[in-house]
């Protein structure tokens, strides 16, 4: 679960690199999930 703390600095950090917009900040969310999880297949495959 996501507190109060944690999502506020997200959108912190989110609004302060440019990316006001919240539908923008939980594409670049799921973006960086998915890469990370793509990362994490081609180790395993290594």
């Amino acid at each position: 679960m996501v507190t109060g703390v944690i999502k506020s600095q997200f959108w912190i950090t989110f609004w302060s690199g440019g990316v006001p917009n919240p539908f923008s900040v939980t594409a670049q969310i799921i973006y960086l999930l998915f890469a990370e999880r793509l990362d994490a297949l081609h180790a395993t495959k290594e």
